[in-house]
């Protein structure tokens, strides 16, 4: 199946319709057992494998962290 971003426009909902919208994505959520902790940590992961710096040749002088 194929994965396709869509926005949804809540601000033209009234206050209760997006309440229970919330609601229903959290049961949602739920019955997946599926954690928004989990999507902030792999989009955290994301970011970091993208921009990944390579480390290995960098030399550290105690010395330069004092210098202004």
């Amino acid at each position: 199946m194929k994965s396709v971003k869509q926005v949804i426009d809540l601000d033209i909902l009234p206050e209760g319709a997006k309440k229970e919208l919330f609601n229903f994505y959290e049961l949602l959520l739920k019955k997946y057992k599926i954690s928004k902790e989990n999507k902030l940590t792999d989009d955290v992961d994301k970011f970091f494998e993208k921009y990944a710096l390579n480390l290995d040749n960098f030399k550290f002088k105690r010395e330069e962290i004092h210098e202004r």
